[in-house]
């Protein structure tokens, strides 16, 4: 037991690790095209986001992982086959000067991996069992090339072992998770396009809006600072031009551009919030057009 948990910390500790840069620098693209297709996002959406995230950098550390520290010596003293022999885990477990539990739970975790797959297909893409069976099975023949190849040739040699069995497993676990989803009915509803022009105005939108804006004016004031900062630095203190020009880019983002655009911020335009005079007169259109007829 102790040597299969201790086999997967080093992975983990690095997935978690890199966990809050890869939710920056993966999520926020997401959610952004998300809201200017569709001009909201829904918490379910939010959590695929973070989930499908956490997944696959999970997925990758605890498959390519740990890697050689010195690959030519590594090389020189490791020649690693590629198991090709289906089920051959069975012989392993009977004989006696094997270890059954490692064997047993290195087993249950290939198909446990790729369950997530298999409830993504389902819950939020809605596509066809056939469809989870081939992802889950292409997805593992890429991690599995990927181990034999050396990443590609990226080290000398393949330092993980290429076995036909993980293929069978992880395809076995994608599907699990499908029918998992399937049998107990869970998916997310896809709304049209057309119903989702804009969002009402509560604090979760207004949240999104208000996250959005603080991001473009950080965003917009690092890309001026690098670009201008050569200019001045013998002349300007540290700390003092950031904080120029992170004021100079409040307040173009959240009064002139409102001012220009009639009440829209860029964060309101993305997640589809009316600004309050255009709601105003959306209420009041409709008293003033209709008329009693004689």
């Amino acid at each position: 037991m102790l040597k299969f948990l201790n086999s997967f910390s080093a992975p983990l500790i690095g997935s978690l690790s890199f966990w809050p840069f890869l939710c920056i620098l993966l999520t926020i693209p997401f959610i952004i095209s998300r809201l200017i297709m569709r001009r909201r996002v829904t918490w379910s959406y939010v959590f695929f986001s973070y989930g499908s995230i956490l997944y696959f950098t999970g997925l990758i550390f605890f498959t390519l992982s740990p890697v050689p520290k010195d690959p030519i010596a590594f090389c020189q003293t490791h020649h690693i086959q590629p198991q090709l022999i289906p089920f051959n885990w069975i012989n392993d477990v009977v004989q006696p000067n094997k270890d059954t539990l490692y064997i047993t739970l290195q087993l249950v975790m290939n198909i446990v991996f790729f369950v997530p797959l298999g409830i993504f297909m389902k819950a939020y893409f809605h596509k066809h069992w056939k469809f989870a069976l081939l992802s889950g099975f292409l997805l593992s023949m890429l991690i599995e090339v990927t181990q034999l190849t050396g990443v590609f040739g990226l080290y000398p040699c393949s330092y993980r072992l290429f076995d036909v069995n993980d293929l069978i497993t992880n395809t076995f676990g994608c599907l699990l998770g499908f029918m998992l989803t399937w049998l107990i009915g869970y998916k997310v509803p896809s709304v049209k396009l057309s119903d989702e022009n804009y969002a009402a105005p509560n604090r979760r939108n207004k949240f999104l809006a208000g996250c959005i804006n603080v991001a473009l004016i950080i965003f917009a004031s690092v890309v001026t600072r690098s670009l201008v900062y050569p200019f001045f630095i013998d002349t300007i203190q540290p700390g003092r031009f950031y904080l120029s020009e992170l004021g100079v880019w409040i307040i173009i983002q959240l009064f002139i551009i409102p001012r220009i655009a009639k009440g829209w911020t860029i964060g309101s335009y993305l997640v589809g919030i009316k600004p309050k005079r255009q709601r105003k007169s959306d209420k009041q259109q409709p008293k003033d057009d209709t008329s009693p007829e004689n």
